[in-house]
């Protein structure tokens, strides 16, 4: 009896050793990826620089921006606000843009010409080409 009390406490030592090592491992993952995060937000702040985003807030609108416009194109008709703001937010589940910020944003999309409001309330659409 006392042999294997023995071995079922070296197999219980070894099992949390090799839970600290895989949390230590983990620790250590975690840390390379928010440095690559970080990296990756910068090298699209300095390529966004040029464009009007000075700040991260300014690269994130830029950024919605994009997904609003890219959702829109090449629909013949007005896009619902609910498509826009899950194209806003794909990928970013876990912390989604405020409503009111999307909101926000379409108002000041609206007041550039980037957007205009659809027919029915709710919706937007690319504005018409412009014709010279």
């Amino acid at each position: 009896m006392p042999r294997r009390s023995l071995k079922a406490e070296q197999v219980e030592e070894a099992l949390l050793a090799e839970i600290d090592r895989l949390e230590m491992r983990i620790a250590r993952v975690r840390a390379q990826q928010n440095a690559l995060k970080a990296a990756l937000t910068a090298h699209r702040l300095r390529k966004l620089h040029n464009k009007g985003a000075i700040r991260k807030n300014s690269f994130t609108r830029l950024v919605a921006e994009r997904r609003v416009i890219d959702r829109m194109k090449g629909r013949s008709g007005a896009t619902p606000v609910a498509q826009l703001y899950a194209a806003v937010n794909r990928g970013h589940e876990d912390e989604p843009m405020p409503a009111s910020t999307f909101r926000s944003l379409l108002h000041r999309m609206k007041a550039e010409g980037l957007i205009v409001g659809g027919y029915a309330r709710g919706t937007y659409a690319l504005p018409p080409p412009k014709t010279n």
